[in-house]
């Protein structure tokens, strides 16, 4: 499981396929949101940052294929699972980072070998929310994924129309 760099290929149909360019780390100490939230956080803590803004910090001269994907995959040789990453926001304090995460939910298509997988829903999948804790913040930390900002967490997936237009502010 990882946050990746991938470049989209498009296909006939609205499908596409998932070239992985490299990992992509935002936790620890020289992850992009130790070098940048602090920086970025107004002086409530909270910030916010679309998928593209986040890819342009980590890979200035990205190509305008490029993405920022999370591989959520279970176990070697299973149908791969991914999402695209949207956007994220959340707030800063002193020691610790709360995140909300929106994805778009990309669904393999049966055919083809795993290394060459088609997905659909890059565009109109299912809108996935998660919502994780960094322990480090604008004082300093060790930027580790820490335990949950709750003491019970949920996963909330929801179809495209019924969150536009919604308000962004998770925290």
């Amino acid at each position: 499981m990882g946050f990746l760099i991938c470049r989209i290929h498009p296909l006939d149909g609205g499908s596409v396929t998932i070239e992985t360019i490299r990992p992509l780390a935002l936790s620890g100490k020289s992850g992009l949101f130790a070098r940048h939230l602090p920086l970025l956080a107004t002086e409530d803590g909270t910030w916010s940052l679309s998928a593209e803004a986040l890819l342009r910090m980590a890979e200035p001269n990205a190509a305008e294929s490029d993405a920022i994907v999370l591989d959520v995959t279970q176990r070697a040789g299973g149908r791969k699972t991914l999402f695209r990453l949207v956007d994220v926001s959340g707030r800063t304090v002193s020691l610790l980072t709360d995140a909300l995460f929106r994805f778009k939910v990309l669904t393999a298509l049966p055919a083809g070998p795993p290394a060459e997988a088609a997905f659909t829903g890059w565009f109109d999948g299912p809108e996935r929310f998660e919502q994780l804790r960094l322990d480090g913040g604008t004082v300093g930390g060790d930027w580790t994924w820490g335990e949950s900002p709750a003491a019970v967490t949920a996963t909330v997936l929801s179809k495209p129309e019924t969150v536009r237009g919604a308000a962004a502010n998770p925290i």
